[in-house]
């Protein structure tokens, strides 16, 4: 396949590592869990730019209907919160602006689910 591709795991186990000594001390758990999370960018960002190497690609496009329809769906629920609605009608409301903001937004899946069960 690619000689290297274990490069990146080896390098991220290394960072973890170097990153947990430094944040375990001071955070204890969430010290770890920090340490966890900056790994995960670190090694995610490490992949990425070897797969531009090989491909272009992007995915950043494809992003924007799921961001929209998340940011949407947060603030449907913040707003019905502070009504004071209960959380049993928050959460089917929630998913249904979800929903309907991914359609508005022409998600490909969604919209091509739709058709496919018209």
């Amino acid at each position: 396949l690619f000689p290297d591709a274990f490069c990146h795991i080896e390098e991220g186990i290394a960072l973890n590592i170097f990153l947990n000594i430094l944040f375990i001390p001071f955070g204890g758990i969430a010290g770890a869990a920090l340490a966890t999370v900056c790994t995960q960018i670190a090694s995610g960002a490490l992949i990425w730019r070897r797969m531009r190497r090989i491909t272009d690609f992007s995915i950043f496009t494809r992003l924007i209907p799921g961001i929209l329809a998340a940011t949407g769906m947060a603030f449907s629920i913040y707003t019905l919160q502070l009504i004071s609605m209960p959380f049993l009608v928050i959460l089917p409301a929630a998913a249904i602006i979800y929903l309907l903001i991914l359609y508005a937004a022409g998600e490909p899946i969604l919209t091509h689910t739709i058709k496919k069960q018209l």
